[in-house]
């Protein structure tokens, strides 16, 4: 798993040029989380946000809500930071 991880955040614009042992201190921190189609990750100006998020797999669609009506407003996939 850690030696995915490492190739996967290699690939990333964000990371790419770190040394390789500060790579592998990012890889350490990470905490890897799987959410099920249809999850609700935030709620606008209700969540409390601990960290960054990359999508490593899969897609994310981003919405927002106004006057009671949901729009989306962006889909994120792969290598994705929010």
């Amino acid at each position: 798993m850690k030696d995915q991880m490492l190739t996967f955040f290699t690939e990333l614009p964000l990371f790419s040029k770190l040394p390789p042992k500060e790579l592998l201190k990012v890889v350490e921190a990470v905490a890897v989380k799987t959410f099920t189609q249809g999850e609700v990750l935030f709620t606008q100006g209700r969540s409390k946000i601990d960290g960054i998020y990359i999508l490593k797999s899969g897609e994310i669609e981003l919405y927002y809500a106004r006057d009671g009506l949901k729009t989306q407003c962006d889909t994120l996939g792969r290598g994705e930071i929010f």
